[in-house]
């Protein structure tokens, strides 16, 4: 079992002329110089307006740790009338056990 916990700063938030309005949490894993597993997690709107969130989720594949994966959070926003894809990785503990 794995936990994220998010926090997104009030201010990033509350930017005028710009919402946040999704956020998927995105884990690519590797093996042998190519992708084994891609798992996706739609972070519900609650993530988005309190900090900090936590999120849980099982193991990835027949993963027995995240060694070799990478992560972001993708948010959607909207932004003065523009919708743009924002990243920002995570940091991945490959030591974790399940």
């Amino acid at each position: 079992m794995y936990m994220l916990v998010l926090s997104v700063k009030p201010e990033w938030l509350s930017t005028q002329g710009a919402q946040v309005e999704s956020a998927v949490l995105e884990i690519n894993c590797y093996e042998n110089g190519g992708q084994k597993n891609r798992i996706s997690y739609a972070l519900p709107p609650r993530a988005l307006s309190s900090s900090p969130y936590e999120l849980s989720f099982s193991g990835i594949g027949d993963r027995t740790s995240l060694a070799g994966c990478t992560a972001s959070v993708n948010f959607a926003v909207n932004a003065f009338g523009t919708k743009q894809s924002i990243q920002s990785p995570v940091y991945l503990d490959p030591e974790s056990p399940q």
